[in-house]
């Protein structure tokens, strides 16, 4: 059975004797009408803890990870399966009726949950650069203007680094771009692997990166980065929030010391 329409058609002949047809409805829709993951499965569990009278709680993991919980937990369990998506049940007595409406919930569920996973998989794509796998700009700025605010209001000080690869252009007109995509990606992936978790780094732009550390000690960093990597890069350093009214100020504040830092560099070498 491929589609919810189907579904409902059959569960309608079911659950009108029951006199259960109408609630049963009302919380279709409620799942079908969320396409986030958490919020899904939150309504999932909850649904099934309201709609079964012999269930008293409701446990869903992914993997074995708890991710939504319903009710109380006493009595027997029973799990059913929906992919890696454990669904556990505590109840008294399930019977025979109450099986046929679980089952009905949870072929709506399974049929809905590949949208879920789509949609998942989009926003999953949207957020990281596809070529480096760094966060994308948009949702950089977007997480990084939350952690400004939780900073500025905890009273904790963190670090905000901009950094501009050196050379990138010399290297694709040299060698091709493949390897100066080979360059990037390979740069990010030492980045991701030195910073600790929390950290972050964005594609900013081309050649551009923006790293958030969770420290004030950002030079040490930047010190072991370059003591790893062969790829030469110049840098700036804001400490947030100090005397920035946002991020971008303060991302701006450390993209002007790198170009000073490059520009020096230039000098020296001519």
């Amino acid at each position: 059975m491929e589609k919810i329409s189907d579904v409902i058609f059959e569960a309608s002949d079911t659950l009108k004797e029951k006199a259960l047809f109408p609630l049963f409805s009302i919380s279709v829709i409620d799942i079908i009408g969320t396409i986030e993951k958490k919020e899904f499965f939150y309504k999932m569990a909850r649904t099934l803890f309201n709609i079964i009278p012999s269930v008293n709680a409701v446990e869903i993991f992914d993997s074995d990870k708890l991710i939504a919980s319903f009710g109380t937990i006493s009595g027997k369990n029973k799990d059913y399966k929906l992919d890696n998506i454990i669904f556990r049940l505590y109840y008294n007595k399930i019977s025979q009726f109450e099986e046929s409406l679980l089952k009905y919930i949870l072929t709506i569920a399974e049929i809905h949950y590949r949208n879920v996973k789509k949609f998942e998989e989009v926003k999953e794509n949207s957020l990281y650069d596809e070529l480096t796998g760094a966060l994308t700009r948009k949702a950089g700025i977007e997480i990084l203007q939350k952690k400004f605010y939780e900073i500025k209001r905890t009273n904790k000080k963190a670090s905000i680094v901009f950094i501009d690869i050196d050379g990138l252009k010399e290297t694709n007109d040299r060698l091709g771009h493949f390897a100066g995509d080979k360059l990037l990606r390979e740069f990010v992936l030492v980045i991701k692997e030195l910073i600790r978790k929390g950290d972050f780094i964005i594609r900013w732009g081309g050649d551009e990166f923006v790293l958030f550390l969770n420290t004030m000690d950002a030079k040490c960093v930047i010190n072991r980065l370059e003591s790893l990597i062969k790829t030469k890069f110049s840098w700036g350093i804001s400490i947030i929030p100090e005397g920035f009214n946002d991020i971008l100020e303060a991302i701006e504040y450390a993209d002007k010391l790198m170009y000073k830092q490059k520009f020096l560099k230039k000098m020296k070498n001519n």
